[in-house]
């Protein structure tokens, strides 16, 4: 059995679950803080890693629920406000990742960006997944396309 709960609250959980119960801990979910958005991602999409992908997805407020970072792609859930965002960053066959998206755009409409063969993707409400936001999470970092799928 898998509990998802803060440390203190683990063991009454499983006792409510379950009865008397021997508790081991074997991870924790402790939040981490979002590290500093790198020197060159500052200046262009292309050099992004995840861990940037995090820091800018933090650097645009709200608070990020799931981080991927060491992950490809990565992917960070971002909550701002009522909203949930999903941004994605993939680091490689970016073009056929925005074929394949824009082919299933009418189901989950996305922002992007893409430059060089990196690919940022943000989805969710499309009033708050769009170009602008894109624009605002690159953050002034080049970037050689940024778009909607499906155009608005």
């Amino acid at each position: 059995m898998i509990v998802a709960a803060r440390p203190e609250a683990v063991e009454a959980a499983l006792e409510a679950l379950i009865g008397e119960a021997t508790v081991e801990t074997r991870a924790s979910a402790e939040t981490q803080e979002a590290p500093p958005l790198s020197a060159a991602a500052r200046s262009a999409l292309a050099a992004w890693t995840g861990t940037d992908l995090w820091a800018a997805a933090v650097l645009v407020g709200g608070q990020a629920t799931f981080v991927s970072a060491s992950t490809e792609p990565t992917h960070v859930f971002l909550q701002q406000g009522d909203k949930t965002l999903v941004t994605g960053l993939y680091r490689t066959r970016s073009r056929l990742v925005l074929d394949a998206l824009v082919r299933s755009a009418s189901k989950a409409p996305f922002a992007y960006a893409l430059d060089g063969d990196v690919l940022l993707v943000v989805q969710g409400d499309p009033a708050v997944a769009s170009a602008g936001f894109v624009r605002t999470l690159l953050g002034g970092a080049r970037a050689a396309e940024v778009g909607v799928a499906p155009p608005l």
